[in-house]
């Protein structure tokens, strides 16, 4: 009889709980749901949009310079096959300067003048996505585009009579630069134009994309420099080193 009573009670609480699930699980939420989807969306959409400014930032100041052959075109993009062999997308705007090198005599063209096979370095910003937001186009009828070209970015830290030395931003690595009368030299505005300068206009502190050939000793002959004006900025900041101090035990009550 007691065990039949204690069958009864048990079966009362397996219904009491399926009622409560059914009524707070399926009816509250709803309900809740339905108040509060315009706003959970709208912070869903924030916050996706903080995360895309995000990684953004991380890389819309760190200009990238491709070497290679042009693949493919299409719709306003490029793809170019590096000497390294890697493929690498590169999308334009009505902003891109493209330019043909022909015989050492510099023309601006149109993005419809590209050929497939041509020799090319593409310079830009590479996007979260991976894709080269590319400013400067710059295709060439010699073959300047061997594996033994090099790019190099980093901080100018010196400025000689025609020469450069650079310092990795993030490496304890410098390289030295030699700029010549052939050299290409571009820099980026405020407003984010790309035109051309001198070299007197290179400061230190700016930072610096340089394409070139290197020497037996490793100084790089500058083909190309693209300059970004001012000091780089949050890169600087010391890496936190762990507190070695050993956890003080709480003595027992």
């Amino acid at each position: 009889m007691q065990k039949l009573k204690k069958t009864k009670i048990f079966t009362f609480f397996i219904y009491l709980f399926a009622f409560c699930f059914l009524i707070f699980d399926f009816s509250a939420p709803a309900a809740a749901q339905d108040d509060d989807s315009a706003t959970g969306s709208s912070i869903r959409d924030l916050v996706r949009e903080k995360v895309k400014e995000k990684l953004n930032g991380l890389t819309a100041d760190q200009p990238q310079a491709v070497i290679g052959t042009i693949q493919k075109i299409s719709d306003h993009s490029i793809e170019i096959k590096s000497v390294d062999g890697k493929i690498q997308l590169a999308g334009t705007t009505d902003e891109t300067k493209i330019f043909r090198v022909t015989k050492g005599k510099r023309t601006e063209i149109k993005f419809a003048d590209l050929a497939l096979d041509e020799n090319v370095i593409a310079m830009g910003y590479k996007n979260f996505q991976g894709v080269l937001d590319t400013k400067r186009v710059i295709t060439s009828d010699e073959p300047p585009l061997e594996n033994n070209k090099q790019t190099a970015y980093g901080q100018v830290k010196i400025i000689g009579k025609n020469t450069l030395t650079v310092k990795h931003l993030r490496k304890d690595e410098e390289r030295s630069i030699k700029v010549s009368s052939r050299t290409d030299i571009t820099g980026k505005e405020d407003d984010e134009r790309i035109v051309d300068i001198i070299f007197a206009d290179i400061k230190v502190e700016d930072r610096a994309v340089v394409v070139g050939t290197p020497d037996s000793t490793g100084v790089l002959t500058a083909t190309r420099i693209h300059v970004i004006p001012g000091e780089a900025k949050g890169l600087d900041k010391p890496t936190p080193t762990p507190s070695k101090k050993q956890p003080t035990a709480t003595p027992a009550p």
